[in-house]
């Protein structure tokens, strides 16, 4: 076959490799061609020896017998061989062109492919190389042929492409990848697929195909920076997530702890750690509940006796202790399944489950007496005894709480006028329970004041924490007497809720206010409105009657109302804030922190500022507790974009401690007490 190849010079080695179906067959027809050209030859040679002696013979004999017949019979011999001789020309000259036209189109395919076809000899030279080479490599075919291989093999990757030569050499089909350097001394990445190359069943080599794989290696390698980068942006990311879940988890857990400790408040007394008003109404109407399927009970009303004495000749931190103390003894004298709770200032009330009358007396007794024989004893090593009243009123099922507390508040008063240390007991039926000669003249003293004019306002200035400088003054409302001494609010207020007089008393306080606001053009003001009057929609038209036709600018004047209040109806008090901020007034919530404190309801009610209850303030530079309580509620209210105001402000120590804590404001003795206004007032 190779013999046939070289005398057609088809020398191709890629035709000995991958095309042997087709070449062979036309190899078997050439071969033939051959051995018939060479046999006719010879042949014809020996014939045409044999004719020229036969023709020496044929001329002597034609001589003699004058040539003609012989010279017949050999031409018409030569005629044959010659015509045989021409097709077998012919069928030689068909299949060099097959031969031919076959080469040519798988030359064209070799060379017009985009990868590289090679091979090697068992030493690793170059034996051949598709033009394709050039394209990729920059070199030209002959340019590589005849050199070792290796020698464009980048250095790193050199061990590992000999070895690979040697398997394939040993017979394995194996596909490499590895670095090479084209004519500019430039990387390229390839890939070859080669298997081992054999003639005449003798290893003579290797041959393959190689692909330039440059381009998807550089894509790889940008994918894997970028996904590398990706990473290290998903890396940053998490830690940065991680960084805010727990800064987060901790903001939750402060705000739930900040949360608890206000809900906490909400129910609990904040001194004497006993429920308060709001969580025991709450008991309270579970009780009457329970009376209306037949489980009566008992209210009793406490209220300790000249408690007000304690407070203004020991100060505030003895009537504290007082309270402690009170509050220890009347829960050491109940069943577990009673209730306890600090209704506000010296008052307690005592809810007993399935009590009966004579039960609630002895009760009572119990703890007038217990009281009454406990020895309070001060730092100082000062000593004294005190004295409490109880009104009792029976829960049956009959009335609703709120008439209850209205019962048990008279029946505690009506203790009180007896000569206090006393226990009285109302009977709900007793048509004299209602009114008792005190509460009346209380309560004929108010009228008398609001129609004569005997009420006072005191101004106390609310102050910046950072500067000094007031912000407004608040008006503190005063009763004359009937001696011309000035009655506390404290003890005239409740009667005049009671008996339904507060809107007249805070219509009066409006006027008054806005009166004095004309004779002081520089002076802003303050004044409370009570809950009560919350629901008096001709109130709130007269207040934004005044306002507008009185000619000054609203913003002067501000109104407060408590937060018990503000909870107690949240639509009355936000309607009052709504509407009288409408005309550019402001607004406070008081006494934050000792109803029932919530961070939601905050959001509800538009208000500018909220004052921080004095009895978080007055210690706040000793007790740990009002600090952090203090701090959660400045936060809330500074997140929901509303000042601070601290009350109870009566020392140095506690405004320092406010400035650290960054409340906005404060108000207190140690600031300026409250005084009634004169020529020489100066609001500063």
């Amino acid at each position: 076959m190779t013999i046939a190849l070289v005398i057609f010079e088809y020398n191709h080695p890629y035709l000995i490799m991958g095309f042997s179906a087709d070449i062979y067959r036309y190899i078997d027809i050439s071969v033939g061609l051959t051995v018939v050209i060479i046999a006719n030859t010879l042949l014809f040679a020996l014939v045409f020896n044999s004719y020229n002696k036969e023709h020496k013979k044929a001329r002597e004999y034609l001589t003699q017998i004058e040539k003609q017949s012989i010279k017949i019979e050999f031409q018409e011999s030569l005629k044959v061989i010659n015509e045989q001789l021409k097709q077998e020309i012919a069928e030689r000259k068909q299949a060099e062109k097959l031969l031919r036209e076959s080469e040519k189109r798988y030359r064209n395919l070799v060379e017009n492919i985009n990868d590289v076809i090679f091979t090697l000899d068992t030493r690793g030279i170059i034996t051949y190389v598709s033009t394709a080479i050039e394209k990729v490599f920059l070199y030209k075919a002959d340019e590589v042929t005849g050199k070792p291989f290796d020698s464009f093999i980048h250095p790193d990757d050199l061990t590992l492409a000999l070895n690979r030569l040697e398997r394939i050499l040993a017979g394995e089909v194996l596909p490499s990848e590895y670095r090479v350097l084209d004519k500019n001394g430039d990387v390229r990445f390839v890939r070859t697929s080669s298997r081992p190359l054999f003639a005449e069943n003798q290893l003579v080599g290797l041959t393959g195909v190689l692909m330039d794989i440059t381009g998807r290696k550089q894509m790889e390698d940008e994918l894997r920076e970028h996904r590398d980068h990706l990473e290290e942006i998903v890396d940053e990311r998490t830690t940065e997530l991680k960084t805010a879940n727990e800064q987060l988890q901790q903001e939750i857990a402060e705000r739930k702890q900040a949360e608890a400790q206000l809900k906490y408040l909400a129910t609990h007394d904040y001194l004497t750690g006993i429920p308060n008003r709001y969580s025991f109404e709450e008991s309270l109407k579970n009780t009457v509940a329970k009376a209306k399927r037949g489980k009566e009970g008992s209210l009793l009303f406490i209220d300790i006796d000249n408690f007000k004495l304690v407070n203004d000749t020991k100060g505030h931190t003895a009537g504290d202790h007082l309270l402690i103390d009170v509050a220890k003894i009347i829960k050491e004298s109940i069943r577990k399944s009673d209730t306890l709770a600090r209704l506000g200032g010296d008052e307690f009330g005592v809810l007993l489950e399935e009590a009966t009358v004579d039960e609630a007396r002895l009760v009572a007794e119990k703890l007038r007496k217990k009281v009454e024989d406990k020895e309070f004893c001060f730092t100082n090593y000062v000593c004294f005894n005190l004295s409490i009243c109880i009104g009792i009123v029976m829960i049956d099922g009959s009335l609703n709480s709120q008439k209850l507390l209205t019962l048990a508040d008279t029946a505690l008063y009506a203790a009180k006028e007896k000569g206090r240390n006393r226990i009285v007991l109302l009977d709900p039926n007793e048509e004299t329970t209602t009114r008792f000669a005190a509460i009346n003249q209380l309560v004929a003293q108010v009228n008398r004041a609001v129609k004569e004019d005997k009420f006072v306002l005191h101004l106390q200035p609310v102050v910046r924490v950072d500067n000094g400088k007031t912000l407004y003054h608040e008006a503190l409302l005063r009763l004359q007497g009937e001696e011309g001494e000035l009655i506390s609010p404290r003890a005239f207020i409740p009667a005049a809720e009671r008996f339904g007089l507060m809107p007249q008393i805070d219509r009066w306080v409006v006027g008054a206010s806005l009166d004095i606001m004309r004779q002081h053009p520089d002076l802003c003001l303050f004044v409370n409105i009570s809950g009560l009057s919350l629901s008096e929609e001709s109130l709130l038209g007269y207040i934004e009657e005044m306002i507008t036709q009185c000619g000054m600018e609203p913003s002067r004047i501000g109104f407060e109302i408590t937060e018990t209040a503000a909870v107690k109806d949240m639509s009355l008090a936000r309607r009052w804030i709504e509407r009288l901020k409408k005309i550019g007034c402001r607004f406070a919530l008081d006494d934050f922190g000792i109803g029932f404190s919530s961070f939601s309801y905050l959001q509800m009610l538009p208000v500018d500022y909220i004052k921080i209850d004095g009895s978080f303030i007055y210690n706040l530079d000793k007790d740990p507790s009002h600090r952090a309580l203090v701090k959660a509620m400045n936060t809330v209210a500074h997140t929901l974009g509303k000042q601070t105001i601290a009350e109870y402000v009566e020392n140095e120590n506690v405004l320092k401690t406010l400035q650290k804590l960054k409340v906005d404001c404060a108000q207190g003795y140690f600031l300026g007490s409250p005084k009634i206004i004169d020529q020489s007032f100066r609001s500063s």
